[in-house]
């Protein structure tokens, strides 16, 4: 919804698993930072690693209005 495209979109399901898994991610290029940094703490192939949603949420009241 950030970058207004759908990602993957010349891929079908099994290949975009496969990508996935093999830590394949869309470019946040043109996503704003705040929100890349956020999206990118979500993204660890470790579930260990990732924030959790409060803190997700915490981060999120942080962007001010106008990065938004």
């Amino acid at each position: 919804m950030i970058m207004r495209k759908i990602p993957y979109q010349d891929m079908n399901y099994i290949q975009l698993g496969m990508e996935v898994v093999k830590g394949k991610r869309p470019s946040l290029v043109e996503c704003p930072p705040a929100w890349a940094r956020i999206i990118r703490h979500c993204w660890d192939a470790d579930p260990q690693k990732r924030i959790d949603m409060r803190d997700a949420l915490d981060l999120i009241k942080r962007i001010p209005i106008e990065k938004m």
